[in-house]
């Protein structure tokens, strides 16, 4: 598992984190807490295959929001495409009668499995074709912003003072 410090790769040392919003196709108000449960499940095994890692998942009914730790090989579009394509054929894979689990196969024994409304209900594609996507850091930009000024004038600092020390 992740953590929320700095990772390092072989040329890099990196701390990416995004906030994403994806909605339900025309709005429908079909992500209820069993939904959710399964979408976080879903997300998770997405996230693993790409080397990330879900700090947060909530939803409203027809809308899910994920703050998700990236390395800087994936593209946000890579991620998104792949979070909200696994869970659309799964959700509507097992919108067909199955019970809500992400092996792809019933938790239940035939016969018993129960029937949920809100998957019964929706017919592909299950996410609207757009999405949101915000950077998220620890940092505000006007923070970010003062300590690259702060930089430039320490480099000017250390330039002044090494022609000082040049002769001539």
């Amino acid at each position: 598992m992740r953590s929320l410090y700095p990772d390092r790769g072989a040329h890099s040392v990196h701390q990416l984190q995004a906030h994403l919003v994806f909605v339900t196709k025309f709005r429908r108000e079909t992500i209820d807490a069993a939904v959710l449960q399964f979408l976080r499940s879903v997300f998770d095994g997405g996230c693993q295959d790409l080397d990330c890692q879900i700090l947060s998942c909530q939803s409203d009914l027809d809308h899910v929001h994920v703050v998700v730790q990236y390395p800087p090989k994936i593209a946000i579009a890579e991620l998104v495409n792949r979070l909200k394509g696994v869970s659309s054929y799964k959700f509507n894979r097992q919108g067909s009668g199955k019970s809500l689990n992400t092996e792809g196969d019933s938790a239940y024994e035939q016969g018993d499995e129960p029937a949920h409304p809100s998957i019964n209900n929706v017919k592909p594609p299950f996410w609207a074709a757009s999405y949101f996507v915000k950077s998220v850091g620890t940092a505000t930009l006007a923070e970010t912003t003062g300590y690259l000024k702060k930089q430039e004038a320490n480099r000017r600092a250390k330039e002044a003072a090494k022609r000082k020390k040049k002769p001539k």
